[in-house]
């Protein structure tokens, strides 16, 4: 940007750039907010995924369980209803260890640990 005073004299100025923030408000923040609970954990093999979504949304959430080397252990599609997704997991034939519980629900991504203790 130049910039020149009223006797003549002018300069640049380097490029800036300026962000400006949107502060919401606690009752839109709440609207955006979901909730994940996983339990029991630490689980024997069967634990509930539980996502409460803001609104009342229909649609699918794809499930994975993932172990520590990235290897895909449970791997399922299952529906959100009304903005709540509740599903039961039972592990079947995986070693004791920690676990990465991932659920993708359209462009969103929510994952937690958990131990699986035999």
């Amino acid at each position: 940007m130049r910039v020149v005073d009223s006797v003549g004299c002018h300069g640049v100025s380097k490029k800036t750039t300026v962000y400006t923030s949107c502060k919401l408000n606690e009752e839109q923040w709440d609207e955006l907010v979901s909730e994940m609970k996983l339990y029991p954990n630490p689980t024997t093999g069967q634990f509930i995924i539980t996502i409460t979504l803001p609104g009342d949304a229909n649609t699918t959430a794809t499930i994975q369980v993932i172990n520590t080397l990235g290897q895909i252990m449970y791997d399922k599609t299952t529906w959100v209803m009304n903005g709540l997704l509740q599903k039961e997991i039972r592990l079947n034939d995986v070693a004791d260890g920690m676990y990465l519980v991932k659920i993708i629900i359209n462009d969103q991504m929510y994952s937690s640990q958990i131990s699986y203790q035999k």
